[in-house]
Order: structure tokens, then C-alpha cells, then sequence
């Protein structure tokens, strides 16, 4: 439980980490699988099965979730997958407009052949 997270932030986060950045330290703490609980708005409530006062042994089941960075390459895959298949649809349609304005000429020249024969 964060209390006081200004101080917590100022004082604490700078001796054991690198910053201090809250919203980081609760992005690490969620990659760990931490979940956020109840409290009201000044108070941040995180809680892991294995986090247990007095049980050393069920620290070491805390590990690291591998699919917050499975879940960035995929959308980055999907999304330039997705760019790549846009522009694939958009240089089809074009082509298809081409082809399609050809065969209205065709049929235009075709349709005035058969009104000159006919008369």
C-alpha cells in the first residue's frame, strides 16, 4: 500500500531505483504480475499471491510476465501487417479502376459499332 505517493516518489523510489516515477514503478509492478486493489484516492493498493509477509520461498514465484512485450510486437507486426495490406488493397483498386474505365471504352466502341450496323 502507497499512502502518501508524493513522498513515496521522492524519498523511496530514488534509493532502490534508477527514477522517480511512480506511474513506472506501478508499470513494473503490474509486468509482476501485482494487481491493483481498493483504496480510496490518495491510496495505492497492490497485491501478489506470492507477496506474503514472512514466506521468503513464495518470492521466488514473482517473475517477470513476458506478454506485455509479446503484445507490442504482435500489434507492431499487425500494424505494419495491416499498413502493408491497405496499401496492396489501394494499388489493387486502382488497378481494378483502370481496367474497369478500359472496358467501359471497349463497350462504348462496341455499342456504336452494333447502333451503325443496325442502321
Amino acid at each position: 500500500m502507497i499512502v502518501e505517493p508524493n513522498s513515496f516518489s521522492k524519498s523511496i523510489l530514488p534509493k532502490y531505483y534508477k527514477h522517480h516515477n511512480l506511474s513506472s514503478f506501478i508499470r513494473q509492478l503490474n509486468i509482476y504480475g501485482f494487481a491493483k486493489g481498493k483504496g480510496d484516492e490518495y491510496e495505492y493498493i497492490y497485491s501478489n499471491p506470492n507477496f506474503l509477509k514472512n514466506n521468503k520461498k513464495r518470492l521466488r514465484m514473482i517473475q517477470r510476465r513476458a506478454q506485455p512485450l509479446i503484445k507490442a510486437i504482435k500489434s507492431d507486426c499487425e500494424s505494419s501487417l495491416m499498413e502493408e495490406t491497405s496499401l496492396t488493397m489501394a494499388r489493387n483498386l486502382n488497378a481494378l479502376k483502370l481496367e474497369n474505365e478500359e472496358y467501359r471504352q471497349k463497350n462504348k466502341i462496341i455499342q456504336l459499332e452494333i447502333d451503325r450496323l443496325l442502321v
